[in-house]
């Protein structure tokens, strides 16, 4: 048997452009399905493939694939990160399984090649047509509201499935097909080109315009005889594109180390920040890299500015780099060489047979997929990298064969191929299975069933034992069940399992404090402050608190000024930091709080003053929107509802204050519980005096406040009030009556 059986190839094109349909409705392939089926719908389509017979490698391209496995398996063995190394592993297999069944599949089924190609079209056409039509409802808030986003959530995702979209219509309306359907592929080439407009991407836009050109110069330089001339063109097609990148503002500015100040783009300047401290991290990690999927956390290390900091530095090459090391880098480069000029030989006029028009497209698509990796993190999706080895994959069905088909795959090679598989398919299924147990876990701990949330956290750390946030909410799920020892051992075991990761060192801090265990906390708080100064201020503050409490005065200044250092007050309350962290603007008022009650007693009042008066001016109510500002002002942000909420009470009572509660919490209360609810908090109606803490997110917000009223013979009566609010219908409205508490809030 030299090749598949003719049933199974036709199945595994099936199972192909079904994944590629599917995944965009993942969230890109991000969701707990979407990961699962990245891998798994891959895997059963290539099984055929590779567990029987295929073509017989060139030994360049084995040596190739066998360099590349093995730096894939030294950088893993060294990670930093145990779970995102193998969930990054599991989806390089998958997109070698999907470029390699697209291969084989093409070469093999006559229809297979424009039923992919048609696939990829469809999942950009739907989701984009389902993105703009939400774009233009209104419904979206936030940091995209007035970008194409689609389900991908992010606008340079759908930006980079919508240009290989193009790319595929393009191909598909060249190769040989009735009229009926290339006219259908160009109109939906041109659609899913406009479409890119309306995403903001000004690297897809690039991208598109340089996979143009090397359309146009694949038709033109075949037929030139005179070389300098063909030089003269691609010069000049290098020049219109360094004009336009500079035009766009795509590339970073003459010289690497070029004062910040010189860019005026703030997602230009937060990109140049990332890619140097890439190339730090590279250059200490030059030979492995840190490992699989460990960059988010390695990133950590080397960020140097707070609020500046992402999944990928919106570079493959550099990823990859960093992640696997320079010489991945490498071979990655040799490989895109070694395809891409294997591809120019079919546009060559001597060779008749060959589909010389859809191979100049399928190219141009290519090269245009490969440039936007390079400025945009599209193929941090799987949805996006799945279509993209598809293409690859295609790409190299066209190329000449040393051989039709090898012999039969010896029997040692298919078990390990099969064992190979059936591992990557059980971790797959694995991990979703955790994933669905730890989302019914936090559900179960939301309605206070801990014990229940214990029971399936528990199950969720048997099927993924490296997941962090599994080992995050059982400690919190053993901490209310009262067990603050078995806590703090989840706690500290997920610090051992990444120990480069601040966020697990936090947790074990968090979990101590949270038993009252302050002097165990303090050492963890200082080792995720230390580890990533620049991350998250919530490192710094429990720092601060512990050696509060720890009565360690000097302690406690010393990292004090060092969270002020690296979080100004000035920083936090900018746009950008109350978009991405809203809340770090009254964690920082807590800690000046802290601090001056460390000052006074201390006896130092002139720093105790100071601490106190900027403590005040964070803690005020910030009325602006969170990444987008909502029409009315008195609804612009969460704190502006709730201020308003309050006043309205006082100023026109229940029927002014109930326009600030959502819909379904004004059903689900009836009016007189609302009187009744009003005259047993207060003797008269309370005002926000400031704000305490708020923690959530640009669209659902949980808000602490605390309340000052005045009873009838005039004394001050001060309480603590807690409300949920979302935004909805252009501004901010509460879920339910605040929680009113009879003390104080704390500092």
């Amino acid at each position: 048997m030299a090749s598949p059986s003719p049933r199974s190839l036709p199945l595994a094109s099936l199972v192909l452009a079904g994944t590629v349909l599917l995944l965009p409705w993942t969230i890109g392939g991000r969701s707990p399905t979407g990961q699962a089926f990245s891998v798994l719908l891959p895997i059963l389509a290539v099984g055929p493939v590779w567990l029987v017979a295929g073509p017989r490698l060139r030994r360049p391209a084995a040596a190739l694939l066998l360099g590349a496995g093995i730096l894939a398996a030294a950088s893993a063995a060294q990670t930093i990160h145990p779970d995102r190394t193998i969930q990054s592993l599991l989806l390089l297999l998958a997109y070698a399984a999907a470029g390699s069944a697209a291969a084989r599949c093409a070469r093999s089924v006559p229809w297979a090649r424009p039923l992919l190609l048609g696939a990829i079209v469809l999942a950009g056409l739907a989701p984009g047509l389902a993105g703009a039509l939400s774009l233009l409802r209104g419904a979206e808030h936030g940091l995209y509201a007035n970008q194409l986003t689609g389900p991908f959530g992010y606008p340079n995702a759908m930006a980079g499935a919508l240009l290989l979209a193009a790319g595929a219509a393009a191909t598909l309306a060249a190769d040989c097909h009735p009229p009926a359907l290339r006219l259908a592929a160009l109109a939906s080439a041109g659609l899913l080109s406009a479409s890119i407009w309306l995403t903001g991407s000004r690297g897809a836009g690039l991208a598109l315009g340089l996979g143009v050109l090397t359309w146009a110069a694949s038709q033109a330089l075949p037929r030139l005889r005179r070389p300098g001339l063909a030089l003269g063109l691609a010069a000049l097609g290098a020049g219109v594109l360094g004009a336009a990148a500079a035009w766009l503002r795509v590339l970073p500015p003459p010289g690497w180390n070029a004062p910040a100040a010189s860019m005026t783009d703030s997602s230009m300047l937060w990109r140049w920040h990332i890619l140097r401290w890439t190339w730090d991290m590279i250059r200490e990690h030059p030979w492995l890299g840190v490992g699989p999927g460990g960059f988010p956390v390695a990133l950590t290390h080397y960020q140097r500015i707070p609020y500046v900091s992402g999944e990928n530095p919106h570079n493959l090459l550099a990823q990859v780099a960093a992640e696997f090391g320079l010489p991945a880098a490498l071979l990655l480069l040799v490989a895109v060489g070694v395809l891409s000029a294997r591809m120019l030989r079919l546009l060559a006029p001597a060779r008749p047979g060959l589909p010389a028009a859809g191979a100049a497209a399928l190219l141009a698509t290519l090269v245009a997929g490969l440039a936007h990796s390079l400025l945009d993190m599209a193929w941090s999706f799987p949805a996006v990298a799945v279509a993209a080895a598809v293409l690859c994959g295609l790409g190299a069905a066209g190329l000449p064969r040393p051989d039709a088909a090898g012999p039969r795959r010896p029997l040692p090679i298919r078990i390990g191929i099969g064992l190979l598989l059936a591992a990557a398919a059980l971790l797959a299924l694995s991990r979703f299975y955790a994933s669905d147990l730890l989302e019914s876990g936090r559900q179960a701990l939301a309605f206070g069933a801990s014990s229940r949330a214990i029971q399936d956290l528990t199950w969720a750390l048997r099927f993924n034992p490296w997941s962090f946030p599994a080992h995050r909410w059982l400690a919190q799920a053993r901490l209310r069940e009262g067990d603050p020892a078995g806590a703090f051992a989840v706690a500290e075991q997920a610090a051992r399992l990444a120990p480069a990761d601040p966020n697990g060192a936090f947790l074990a801090g968090e979990i101590a404090a949270a038993s009252g265990r302050w002097a165990q906390a303090g050492p963890w708080f200082q080792a995720a402050a230390a580890r990533a100064p620049f991350a998250q201020l919530r490192f710094h503050a429990g720092a601060v608190e512990a050696a509060a409490r720890a009565g360690d005065v000097p302690g406690a200044r010393e990292r004090y000024e060092r969270a002020v250092a690296a979080f100004a007050p000035e920083r936090v309350v900018d746009p950008e930091a109350r978009c991405l962290a809203p809340g770090d603007r009254y964690l920082l008022a807590r800690m000046s709080r802290i601090v001056a009650g460390v000052h006074e007693a201390a006896g130092d009042g002139a720093r105790g003053r100071e601490a106190e008066r900027v403590a005040r001016q964070l803690a005020q109510p910030d009325t602006r929107g969170i990444c987008a500002v909502a029409g009315r002002a008195e609804q612009a942000s969460p704190e502006a509802a709730m201020v308003s909420f309050w006043d309205g009470l006082g100023r026109g009572g229940w029927r002014d204050a109930e326009r600030f509660l959502a819909p379904t919490g004004q059903a689900a209360i009836p009016y007189p519980v609302w009187r009744r609810w009003a005259r047993d908090t207060h003797e008269s109606p309370p005002t926000v005096s400031w704000v305490a803490a708020l923690s959530g997110n640009e669209s659902h917000v949980t808000l602490t406040v605390e309340l000052l009223a005045r009873g009838t013979s005039g004394e001050a009566s001060r309480r603590c009030a807690r409300a949920s609010l979302r935004i909805m219908d252009g501004g901010w409205f509460l879920e339910d009556l605040p929680q009113v508490f009879p003390n104080p809030c704390t500092p």
